[in-house]
């Protein structure tokens, strides 16, 4: 086939062949450098933003601890440990539950974790069996005239008791603490007994044991065995991280505890439940992810060593519908995903299992393009975080419409994805284009009289064509062609002069249409 080409055309394929080449060459190298430089500033991004909320979220604790410490060595709360655990054991015990406090945990309780708890439930597992528990939480919930969730109203239970009085003196002042260090609840623990002798918010804890009752494995009997065991010595505070917590109605909770010191003895134990509202709020910038950097898809969030999330997911709040149907692909777990429905939150609900969040929680960091906790593929940055003695992953990711040329161009140096296939070559398409059955090379026909012109061959517009065509325009094209008597015979008379014509899909590739040469004569006049 190569015989049958001219000088000229031979000469027009090499140059259009070239040009081809060097626009391919320079067009991937522009590519892979600007994909690169594109993933590098999008991870430094990341990267900036994980160290700032890390810095946040260190800060709260760090406030946490210190506001927590004060309010230990408060003259007024060392008065209310020793006030409210000598008032507790002058109770006249109640030895057997009372009616009102039956009902309670029948009607009130029971039936709201009904949903969330296998096997059979009953009052009797869940209610202390201490007489004098008994008696306070008959007193102080089951006699409470205020709903539920008000309990912590009622100042005075009326008994004229040295309890009641003590509640009546100190209930105010650890209210406004709470308050202020934006604290879920604060409790009072007899270092001796293990009883809970006092807490703001009336629930089915108040009054029970945290060393042989009920609550003994929960996080408040864990925050108060770790507080015993470690912080007497000097009084630090400890962290007892996230778990379900029953008095919560099962809710996430996490625990910061500290002894109360009196001249070296430890009267007892200082409990908070922390909020975990504040600590969502750190992580999600009160929902304002977009003012900070991560546009509409990047988020940063923590997690526990049980692999499980310790904030919230942006996409549970904004697309919920969408969100769950991801979780339901990537083989989440019904029950999993109806906590995260029912406490609307996916804090100790939704599992993340990612290489990200395991390299985090074994103390390393780093960047790459992987697949979140949805399925998603997102480019993540991620650290390990040390609060209170707790261990945490905290991660920061945002999906990018870009991530495939990354992956594909960063040459496994940030992501160990699959690469997209190699697209189709330039020169490859622009052949296609020229040798499809049927395909026409146009030119414009014009009269031997017409005043010279440069001459054009151009094939359609595409992008793998426009190097062709921008070659072909720059190359003139002769103004006047030989006599018409020395043309071929069979060209159409009605076309004077032609430098290329059209194939028609019935002409036989050998026929003289299709090698369109020119006249013999032509080109040796050219020659000479």
């Amino acid at each position: 086939m190569l015989r049958r080409l001219s000088i000229r055309s031979k000469l027009l394929a090499i140059l259009l062949l070239g040009g081809i080449a060097c626009t391919a060459a320079t067009g991937l190298v522009a590519d892979r450098s600007g994909s690169q430089s594109l993933g590098a500033s999008i991870f430094g991004q990341l990267t900036t933003l994980r160290e700032s909320k890390k810095s946040e979220v260190e800060r709260y604790f760090a406030e946490l601890e210190r506001q927590f410490v004060v309010l230990s060595r408060a003259p007024a709360t060392i008065d209310a440990m020793v006030a409210f655990t000598s008032g507790y054991k002058t109770l006249q015990g109640e030895h057997e539950p009372p009616p009102e406090l039956l009902s309670f945990y029948e009607k009130d309780y029971l039936p709201k974790i009904e949903s969330l708890v296998e096997g059979e439930l009953s009052a009797a597992s869940y209610m202390p069996t201490d007489p004098l528990a008994l008696r306070l939480q008959t007193d102080y919930i089951a006699r409470n005239s205020f709903p539920v969730d008000e309990k912590q109203k009622l100042l005075s239970a009326g008994t004229g008791t040295s309890y009641d009085i003590a509640h009546e003196r100190y209930h105010p002042f650890l209210t406004r603490a709470a308050e202020a260090s934006n604290l879920s609840d604060i409790m009072l623990v007899d270092a001796q007994t293990g009883t809970v002798v006092y807490t703001i918010y009336k629930g089915i804890d108040f009054g029970s044991n945290v060393v042989d009752g009920p609550l003994a494995q929960s996080g408040i009997g864990r925050a108060f065995a770790s507080a015993l065991r470690d912080g007497t010595s000097d009084g630090s505070v400890v962290l007892e991280d996230f778990r379900a917590y029953p008095p919560s109605l099962l809710a996430p909770a996490a625990f910061i505890a500290v002894p109360i010191i009196r001249d070296g003895q430890t009267l007892g134990i200082l409990i908070a439940e922390v909020s975990k509202d504040d600590l969502d709020a750190v992580m999600t910038s009160n929902g304002r992810w977009a003012d900070v950097g991560l546009g509409k898809t990047g988020e940063a969030f923590l997690v526990g060593p049980d692999h499980r999330m310790r904030s919230g997911s942006r996409f549970q709040r904004e697309t919920p519908d969408s969100y769950f149907a991801a979780l339901s692909r990537v083989g989440i777990s019904d029950a999993d995903i109806e906590r995260i429905r029912r406490f609307n939150s996916a804090v100790l609900n939704q599992p993340d299992n990612s290489r990200a969040a395991e390299e985090a929680l074994r103390g390393q960091s780093g960047t790459d393009i992987l697949q979140d906790y949805r399925g998603v593929d997102v480019l993540a940055s991620w650290a390990p975080i040390d609060v209170l003695g707790t261990r945490w992953a905290i991660l920061a990711k945002r999906m990018s419409r870009r991530r495939s040329r990354l992956s594909a161009s960063s040459g496994g140096a940030w992501s160990r994805s699959r690469r997209p296939p190699p697209p189709s070559s330039p020169l490859s398409h622009f052949l296609r284009q020229v040798h499809s059955p049927g395909q026409s090379v146009k030119c414009w026909p014009e009269s031997i009289d017409s005043p010279p012109v440069t001459r054009r061959h151009e094939f359609p517009s595409t992008a793998a064509t426009n190097s062709a065509n921008s070659v072909a325009r720059s190359i003139p094209w002769p103004t006047r062609l030989p006599h018409a008597a020395t043309r071929s015979p069979r060209r159409p008379a009605s076309m004077k002069r032609s430098c290329a014509t059209s194939f028609p899909k019935s002409s036989p590739s050998g026929s003289k249409w299709a090698r369109n040469r020119w006249p013999r004569s032509s080109r040796t006049s050219r020659s000479r």
